[in-house]
């Protein structure tokens, strides 16, 4: 078991000394007689009471970039309260997403997951556009997500909206298959103190620190520490991994405001982490297979800025810049440090009853610094990658109240496949205020990643079984390689069709073009060396489609009783354009499970005690030899006064450790284990 090293402990114990310091110094009561954190927490126990139809009215921000109603938006989306989130028991982001319908999330090792939203699963999913507070977590050297970098404190998480299907119209390229956006609340929603500590199984040891306060009138701050540590998961032959992971956050938040319709915010954040991995290199003498314990060290922060104003009722703005830096050091994978700019312009017009167009533009910029490692190289270490973007959406109301024609376009200058055109036409229609219909028409791109365009990855390595000489197959990046691209079709229907039920359905489907496979090259001798080539070169020649079924449901059924359902169906058909040049990837119907569904039920047995169930089953990936498993999570929840909590959580709980997914190559598999912690959170 790893423990907190001596500085993360000196640190945090800095931070609760300040935070208390503070808090006997400083805290006032409002005017009204109640904390503000004592309001959250009542208003958290309150959510639970609202009926379904002010549930309905919950706003989201990603379809269109402006509040909108959930149950008339457009596009499939699902939204994570702050008491979705609270009463999961769960306390790491990417293992909320198993709350979403046809979200695919498989958990590699301790630290590391393949997610993404309707297919094409992997550690880095390329067709998944990520945001936090609207700073794009996305990195193009992989083209993915580093999952171990966001870990905000859940506790600060307004909600978490996922678009399933494209969203590059507005968001992007990269923004193909889905958009997560996780939204933090206003430090002015987050006044006073707040510790939470727990520890468990797998989950060994976990806390955080915040405190909130006001520095003049109408302008709030908030201050953060946050440490979790992971122990190790066994291996498939029931060995103890070296899949360890330990993570530090610290950070804060200011928000401004000049009444409610001039907002500023700044936000910052440090992060350090270490998490391990039992590497296998090939080698090209012998022994030509062999095996390390690897230690990756993560490191990072941001500065983000924000600042929206009304112009009166028909003009709204909003400019955002943010600087971001991720450094990671490994001893096999290449060590690389990350600069990304980025400055976007927002304008939101109503020119009349009947149109609000939203338009904006921004610019991006990458600097990359890269070191080879043996199994990693790249023509150029030191790049400047720049992308530049104007959008502009029309959201036409066609019959008041109750038809609304949705026209759009993102144009994208890049440096690998220059300019990249992403519309998109929606249609939203209302028969009566309890049902909504909507279609939708988009494509979307996904832009080639910095390896794809100038890297090498040296896959394998073996003796030539005629001459016994010393072979490696590399795959090279091409500049001849084009962005992916998607056609997509989707129809949604949500209804009320009686007081207590709330359904949501959506199907689709995906054409996909240009798909990302290998093509060989004639072997490349070195006569010097004694050495073979065998070369495998990055190539377009792959097509797919596919289409899909997804469903939730939201049944109240008692006042202090809730289930929520989900099922999703996916099916994906491959065929490549130039079967002679092409070389075999993984299929990738097999990549993903055809069938998976949840079943949540949130119950408060008596006021202060809630007890939460999570069900799920998710279906067999055979091609990453991944069984079928169902997954069952408990909490027990107890409030005993208005201000502290005390949870029992059990995860996974009738299953003693199953496969998710596959590792990388050259990356020790482990399994998910049984973890029950317990944990106790404090308002102040």
């Amino acid at each position: 078991m790893s423990t907190p090293s001596s500085w993360t402990s000196a640190v945090t114990a800095l931070v609760i000394g300040t935070l208390a310091l503070a808090e006997a110094r400083a805290w006032q009561e409002p005017d009204d007689g109640a904390a503000p954190e004592e309001a959250a927490f009542e208003e958290a126990e309150d959510l639970l009471d609202l009926s379904l139809e002010e549930l309905l009215r919950v706003e989201v921000t990603s379809v269109s970039k402006h509040e909108e109603r959930q149950f008339a938006a457009p596009a499939a989306v699902s939204v994570l309260t702050a008491e979705d989130i609270r009463r999961s028991g769960i306390r790491q982001l990417p293992e909320l997403l198993r709350l979403v319908p046809g979200m695919q999330v498989g958990q590699i090792n301790a630290s590391t997951w393949a997610i993404s939203s309707r297919g094409f699963a992997d550690q880095f999913a390329n067709k998944l556009q990520v945001l936090q507070d609207g700073r794009s977590l996305y990195t193009h050297l992989f083209s993915g997500v580093y999952w171990q970098v966001p870990q905000p404190i859940l506790a600060d998480l307004e909600r978490i909206e996922v678009i399933r299907g494209p969203g590059a119209t507005l968001w992007g390229a990269n923004a193909v298959n889905g958009v997560i956006n996780v939204i933090t609340k206003s430090a002015r929603d987050t006044q006073g103190g707040y510790v939470e500590a727990g520890s468990g199984t797998q989950l060994q040891g976990f806390s955080a620190l915040r405190y909130g306060g006001e520095l003049d009138e109408d302008i709030y701050y908030r201050v953060f520490a946050q440490h979790m540590n992971v122990g190790r998961q066994e291996t498939v032959t029931g060995t103890e991994g070296f899949d360890q992971w330990e993570s530090l956050h610290l950070g804060f938040r200011l928000d401004g405001y000049r009444g409610e319709n001039d907002h500023w915010m700044i936000q910052g954040e440090a992060h350090s982490g270490k998490f391990g991995g039992r590497q296998f290199a090939s080698l090209l003498s012998p022994p030509i297979t062999v095996s390390y314990t690897d230690r990756e060290d993560i490191a990072g922060g941001h500065l983000l800025g924000r600042y929206e104003l009304e112009h009166g009722d028909e003009l709204q703005s909003r400019l955002q810049f943010y600087y971001d830096r991720l450094q990671r050091e490994s001893r096999l994978s290449a060590d690389s440090t990350t600069d990304t700019f980025d400055c976007e312009y927002q304008l939101d017009w109503t020119p009349s009853d009947t149109h609000r167009v939203t338009t904006g533009l921004g610019y991006r910029a990458y600097l990359d610094q890269i070191e080879p490692s043996i199994y990693i190289d790249i023509h150029r270490q030191n790049r400047l990658t720049q992308l530049i973007n104007f959008f502009v959406q029309d959201q036409i109301e066609l019959v008041e109240d109750r038809l609304d024609l949705t026209l759009g376009s993102k144009l994208e200058q890049n440096q690998f496949t220059n300019l990249a055109f992403q519309p998109n036409v929606r249609l939203s229609y209302r028969p009566s205020d309890n049902h909504t219909i909507w279609g939708s028409i988009s494509r979307a791109v996904r832009l080639p990643s910095r390896f794809e365009d100038e890297g090498r990855v040296r896959l394998t390595s073996f003796p030539d079984p005629g001459s016994g000489a010393p072979t490696e197959v590399s795959l090279y990046g091409t500049k001849d390689f084009r962005s992916e691209t998607l056609t997509a079709f989707e129809l949604g229907y949500r209804s009320r069709p009686v007081d207590r039920l709330v359904v949501d359905i959506a199907a689709f489907v995906h054409d996909y073009e240009h798909l990302n496979s290998f093509a060989s090259g004639a072997p490349i001798v070195d006569p010097v060396a004694g050495t073979v080539t065998l070369p495998q070169f990055w190539d377009n020649d792959r097509q797919a489609q596919s289409y899909g079924l997804e469903v939730q449901a939201h049944w109240q059924v008692l006042e202090s009783w809730r289930l929520q359902g989900t099922y999703s169906f996916l099916k994906i058909l491959d065929r490549p354009d130039a079967p002679s040049l092409f070389v075999p990837l993984l299929d990738l119907d097999k990549n993903a499970a055809r069938n998976q569904a949840t079943l949540r039920s949130q119950w408060n047995v008596i006021d202060d005690v809630e007890l939460d169930a999570f069900l799920s089953y998710v279906d067999v990936v055979s091609g990453v030899q991944a069984p079928a498993y169902v997954r069952t999570d408990l909490r027990l929840g107890w409030r005993p006064t208005e201000t502290l909590e005390l949870s029992l959580v059990g995860q996974n709980l009738f299953d003693s450790r199953h496969r998710e997914f596959a590792a990388p190559i050259g990356l020790e598999q482990t399994e998910v284990e049984r973890n029950v912690y317990f944990s106790i959170a404090l308002r102040f």
